[in-house]
Formats: C-alpha cells, structure tokens, sequence
C-alpha cells in the first residue's frame, strides 16, 4: 500500500507480475488479500489507508497487471477490495473489474453483501452487508442488480 516504493520498486525493474505460490499477485495484495486489521497491542508495520491502497492498486494497473487477475481460491482483487474499502473498490470497479465467482462460488457483490468464507461475524452471525460498498457495485454493476431482482 506504499504507493511510492511499490513506484520505485516497479522503476527499478521488480516484476509486477510475480505470484506467492498460491498465485496471490501484487494487486491482490495491494487491494487487500490478506488484510486482517489492525489487531493486538504488539509492534506492527504501518498499514496503509484505504487511498494509500487505491493508490497502489491504480499504479499497478497502470504497469499492465490483470483488474481480473486472480489466485487459487479464485479470489480477485475486487474480492479482497471489499473489506479493505470503499476506494479500492472504486479503483477497481471504474477500472472494468468483473463480478467473478470465486472457488467459494462468491462474487464480490455477495461479498459485500455479507456472504462469503470468514464473512460471518462473532458466534457465527451473519456479516451485516456493507452499503457504502453495495452503492458503489449499483453505480458501477446495474445489470447485477436487476438480474438478481428476476432472480
């Protein structure tokens, strides 16, 4: 989420389109794959803000990484981008970014929604649905809420 040594890194020659072996990219990291929030007293890294990330996530689409890129659980950067923040999801909504099923057979959309693997809350509750993100998916995605509304 440091847009300016992701920059440097990219300017000197690091290869954006590296993978973990699990083919977690850096866009998937950039827009939030593996974000888990700040937790605990111990010392940390300092975790970028939303738009630090959305940053990122722009300059790495600029270098030509994938918007539909995604890793072995199918999970794309839109996926991760839910639970990082509305501006990450911007980024990638105004970017093309497809509302991709994972291996979980979840779409982002869903996601944001409240379904989706460790979306449950406490006790196993329900995710309460995330409506700045759910307004953006209709700005962006109107067709995904129709289909579902003739669903």
């Amino acid at each position: 989420g440091d847009t300016a040594v992701i920059k440097a890194l990219l300017d000197g020659g690091a290869n954006p389109f590296l993978t973990l072996p699990d083919g977690t990219n850096a866009l998937l990291l950039a827009a939030g794959q593996g974000y888990g929030g700040v937790r605990g007293d111990g010392i940390r890294i300092v975790v970028p803000t939303p738009e630090d990330a959305a940053g990122s996530v722009q300059l790495l689409l600029d270098r030509g990484v994938d918007v539909d890129s995604f890793n072995t659980a199918g999970n794309t950067a839109l996926h991760a981008a839910v639970n990082r923040g509305d501006a990450v999801v911007r980024v990638l909504a105004s970017r093309k970014a497809r509302l991709i099923k994972n291996k979980a057979g979840v779409t982002p959309l869903e996601v944001a929604q409240g379904a989706g693997g460790r979306g449950r809350g406490r006790g196993g509750a329900p995710r309460e649905p995330r409506e700045s993100t759910l307004a953006i998916f209709r700005q962006y995605y109107p067709d995904a809420f129709a289909a579902a509304k003739t669903n």
